[in-house]
């Protein structure tokens, strides 16, 4: 890593209508170097990137130096003719393209495509990355991983000198989440700058040399990363120590609520059996595509099995769509809140009472808007919705809050069994705490729990027994009490069927 800062920000202030996103933010990027940028959701994250990447533009008064010489980014293009570029969680690549025209992307000329050197380019960009790819394969049949290197390699064939990479691990298996830590070392090495966003700790003490944090739109600090521990960069974060509280766990009701026998689903799981009992919050892990979400969507209707069957409270239960799963009471809270959990378009209120919307109804059989605010008010408190404002669309609050919301949409039906699939994916530290402590106590007033995570120390800390999943059926199922973890891991990656 090289000492010259060859990208500096001062003053660097963001105001929308009633809300200061950041307030006098600084940030400097030196040559080569992995700068992980840190904070809560709605710290500002989000929006100090837009305004590196040319979306977005600051309140005057603000500084950007490159080099020393002040540049202004106008644009995206401007931007990337600077050499930043923006690896985003959706990609934003086209599918329907090849890989090689992803990575050639906006440089035709006169509206011509120059084939040879679209090829050209493409081969070199993953040569420098030792990467092995048909470059004429259609996107849309990789792997997200590679989905994401095709990412990179556009990003290197523009000269980047700078990649900011906003939760490059979310949908990553083990194996490729390491693959990608090697491609940004030997992106260090060419000096290419990374700017890393990622609410993983584990990832940013892997592969980062400093770290700035911010707090409510204002700059908290910078430090090396060797000047940091979890513990200490936790309370740059939300001015406190936060840790995973374990689970108290007692002997949970020997009451069976949910029997899973036998399932199973040509292509996405097999011969799946197992028990919930009142109380119990039942942990669902292992590798992405092991078959961990495909399995629990059965038992909501989504995704019925093809054999076997499911009792609730003793008795067989039809399952073969949503409406069924929901008059047995069974909630389910999905993994993508953002397509599959919200209705981003719609305000808070909306998407809190859209599954009880028959619930709503006034003495005119219409739906009463008294109602409606006081049981999403009440979620707003519940839940420590932030800002508490019902009738605010939902894609402007922060992940965390978003997360909340969702969680409130299922809670009002008031559930036996609530299903979630990874409860805290993209949620702050403080959000993920608040989270914990919700389903710890749901769980206590006797409601059912089964929650499919990929965080091992989010699995340790809240369920009293886990499912290990590999390749689509259970390969190991212990007590979190008594459960060895790294036994567990070495199941999820090697493990052999359970007898």
């Amino acid at each position: 890593m090289s000492e010259h800062v060859f990208l500096e920000m001062s003053d660097v202030s963001m105001t929308f209508p009633g809300v200061k996103a950041l307030d006098q933010v600084r940030l400097d990027i030196r040559e080569g170097e992995v700068h992980a940028l840190m904070g809560e959701n709605g710290a500002g994250k989000s929006t100090l990137i837009k305004i590196i990447s040319g979306v977005q533009q600051p309140d005057p008064g603000a500084r950007i130096l490159m080099d020393g010489e002040e540049v202004q980014f106008p644009n995206v293009h401007a931007s990337i003719k600077h050499g930043i570029n923006a690896i985003h969680q959706d990609l934003s690549l086209f599918p329907n393209l090849t890989v090689a025209e992803n990575i050639y992307l906006g440089r035709s000329k006169n509206g011509k495509v120059d084939w040879k050197e679209c090829d050209r380019i493409a081969v070199e960009a993953l040569k420098r990355l030792e990467v092995q790819m048909d470059i004429h394969e259609l996107l849309g049949n990789l792997s997200v991983a590679k989905q994401q290197l095709v990412a990179i390699a556009r990003a290197i064939s523009l000269s980047s000198r700078l990649l900011i990479m906003d939760e490059p691990t979310a949908a990553l298996s083990f194996s490729e989440v390491r693959m990608l830590y090697e491609i940004i070392r030997k992106l260090k090495k060419e000096n290419i700058a990374i700017l890393f966003i990622s609410h993983k700790l584990d990832e940013v003490f892997e592969v980062s040399d400093r770290v700035t944090v911010l707090k409510d739109g204002k700059y908290v600090g910078c430090k090396d990363i060797g000047e940091l521990n979890e513990s200490t960069l936790v309370q740059m974060m939300v001015g406190r120590s936060v840790t995973y509280e374990a689970l108290n766990q007692e002997s949970y009701a020997a009451e069976k609520v949910l029997e899973v026998r036998n399932i199973s689903k040509e292509g996405n799981f097999k011969d799946i059996s197992f028990t919930l009992h009142k109380g119990e919050i039942l942990a669902f892990t292992g590798l992405v595509g092991a078959g961990r979400s495909e399995t629990v969507k059965a038992l909501f209707g989504l995704n019925p099995p093809d054999q076997g069957e499911i009792l609730i409270h003793g008795q067989k239960a039809e399952l073969k769509n949503v409406t069924q799963a929901m008059k047995h009471k069974i909630a389910f809270i999905p993994e993508d809140r953002h397509h599959e959990g919200l209705i981003l378009n719609m305000s808070m209120e909306d998407n809190i009472t859209l599954s009880i919307l028959n619930q709503m109804l006034g003495k005119s059989r219409f739906i009463s808007s008294r109602k409606r605010a006081g049981i999403s008010g009440e979620y707003v408190n519940t839940l420590n919705i932030r800002p508490g404002q019902i009738y605010k669309m939902a894609k402007n609050f922060s992940g965390g809050n978003q997360q909340k919301i969702a969680v409130a949409k299922w809670l009002v039906t008031k559930p036996d069994i609530l299903i979630i699939d990874e409860p805290t994916h993209g949620v702050d530290i403080a959000s993920k705490t608040e989270i914990h402590k919700l389903l710890k106590s749901l769980a206590k007033q006797g409601m059912a729990i089964i929650m499919v995570s990929s965080e091992w120390q989010e699995v340790f800390a809240l369920s009293d027994r886990v499912i290990v999943m590999r390749h689509g059926r259970i390969v190991h199922e212990d007590s979190t009490r008594d459960g060895d973890q790294n036994l567990m891991m070495e199941k999820a990656i090697l493990g052999e069927v359970k007898a």
